[in-house]
C-alpha cells in the first residue's frame, strides 16, 4: 500500500559523473545539476576547497549537500575532522569512504 502522505524523496547527483569538469567549471556543473531538477549533490571533499562560501553557492543553485566522499588512502584523524567540519558547515548527512587503490583516469 502506498502512503501518499509520505514526504517526496529527494534525488541527488554524484558529481563524479561530470568527470574533471567539476574541477574546471564547478559553477557550470552546479547550474546543470540544478537545471536537470536534482535536489542535491554528493561530492569529493576537494570540490569545495576553492569555493569561498560553499553553503551560499549551493543555496543559490537550490541544492543541498547529501554527502561527501573521500578515498580510503586519505583517511587519518585530521582528514576525518576536516571532512566532518565541512559536513557540519554544509549541513551534509553522509561521509562516504570509497575503496582504496582506485585512481581517477581523467
Amino acid at each position: 500500500m502506498v502512503n501518499w502522505k509520505m514526504a517526496k524523496p529527494k534525488i541527488g547527483a554524484q558529481l563524479i559523473i561530470w568527470g574533471n569538469r567539476v574541477n574546471e567549471d564547478i559553477l557550470g556543473v552546479l547550474d546543470e545539476v540544478s537545471s536537470i531538477g536534482y535536489d542535491g549533490i554528493e561530492a569529493d571533499m576537494a570540490t569545495f576547497e576553492k569555493i569561498k562560501d560553499p553553503m551560499r553557492l549551493l543555496a543559490a543553485k537550490g541544492l543541498s549537500l547529501a554527502g561527501l566522499h573521500t578515498g580510503l588512502e586519505n583517511i587519518n584523524e585530521k582528514s576525518i575532522e576536516v571532512a566532518l567540519n565541512l559536513m557540519r558547515k554544509l549541513d551534509g548527512h553522509y561521509l562516504i569512504f570509497q575503496r582504496g587503490g582506485w585512481k581517477r583516469k581523467y
